[in-house]
C-alpha cells in the first residue's frame, strides 16, 4: 500500500469515527423529553425541587427517590412499607402532615417500592396535611 492509499484510508476511518461519535452523542442526548422520569419533592414549605433521568430498568418510585437522594444527599429515612418517614429536613407526622406521593398526578396508596416506574413517568412526593386530598 503506497503513502497515499495508507493517508486516504486513515483519513475514511478518522472521519467515520468522529461522525460517528456525533450521531451517538446527539442520538443519545437526553432521550426524547416523553421518555425521561420525572421527580418532583415538594416540602410543603415553598421549597420544590424536581429531577429527570433516562428511564431506570426494573426501578420503583422508591429506587428513585433513592437515587435523587444519594446523588443531591438529600436526607432520606424509610418508614414502613418504604414509604417516606423522612425527607430532608421533613418528618412524617410533624405539624400533622405526611410524605404522599403521586403518580402523574394521581395520588397513590400502594408503597412506592410496589409500582415499577416506566419511561415518561413523573412523581411527586409532597409534604402535606394528613388525610389531605389536594392535587
Amino acid at each position: 500500500m503506497n503513502d497515499w492509499q495508507h493517508d486516504t484510508t486513515t483519513l475514511f476511518w478518522a472521519t467515520g469515527g468522529v461522525l460517528g461519535l456525533i450521531f451517538l452523542f446527539l442520538g443519545a442526548g437526553w432521550g426524547d423529553e416523553d421518555e425521561r422520569m420525572r421527580m418532583t419533592i415538594d416540602f410543603g414549605d415553598g421549597r420544590v425541587r424536581t429531577f429527570e433521568t433516562l428511564p431506570l430498568e426494573d426501578a420503583s418510585a422508591w429506587d428513585f427517590l433513592q437515587q435523587v437522594s444519594a446523588q443531591y444527599e438529600i436526607p432520606l429515612e424509610a418508614g414502613r412499607g418504604f414509604s417516606p418517614k423522612t425527607i430532608g429536613e421533613r418528618q412524617s407526622g410533624e405539624e400533622g402532615r405526611e410524605w404522599v406521593w403521586y403518580k402523574n398526578g394521581q395520588r397513590q396508596q400502594e408503597s412506592p417500592i410496589a409500582h415499577e416506574l416506566k419511561a415518561g413517568e413523573h412523581v411527586i412526593f409532597r409534604f402535606e396535611r394528613q388525610n389531605s386530598f389536594q392535587k
